[in-house]
C-alpha cells in the first residue's frame, strides 16, 4: 500500500519498544495491519469488534487514535532491521 488514509493516526516507529516492532514486522500482534513503503498501517476497529489484542502500547496508540476519530494507526519511520529481515528469517 503506498498511499496513507487520511483518516490516520501517525506515530513514529522510533517511539515504540523493539519487541512491539517486532511483532509487527513478523505479523503476530493479533491485530489488523497492512505494511506500507515505510512501516506500517493498523486497523482502528470500533470498541465492540476490539479484543484488546496485541501489544500494550499499540493498544493505547488505537485507543487515542479512536477517540481522535481516526480509522488508522500509521506507524511509520520503522527503525532498520525491523521491516523485512524478521519475517525472511522465519
Amino acid at each position: 500500500m503506498n498511499q496513507i488514509p487520511q483518516k490516520s493516526y501517525t506515530v513514529n516507529g522510533h517511539l515504540l519498544r523493539k519487541f512491539s516492532l517486532e511483532l509487527l514486522a513478523n505479523d503476530a500482534t493479533d491485530l489488523v495491519q497492512i505494511e506500507t513503503h515505510d512501516g506500517f498501517l493498523v486497523k482502528v476497529l470500533p470498541p465492540e469488534q476490539d479484543f484488546g489484542e496485541g501489544p500494550h502500547e499499540i493498544q493505547e496508540l488505537i485507543g487515542i487514535a479512536r477517540k481522535a476519530g481516526k480509522e488508522w494507526v500509521h506507524i511509520h519511520h520503522i527503525p532498520a532491521g525491523l521491516r523485512h529481515e524478521y519475517r525472511h528469517h522465519q
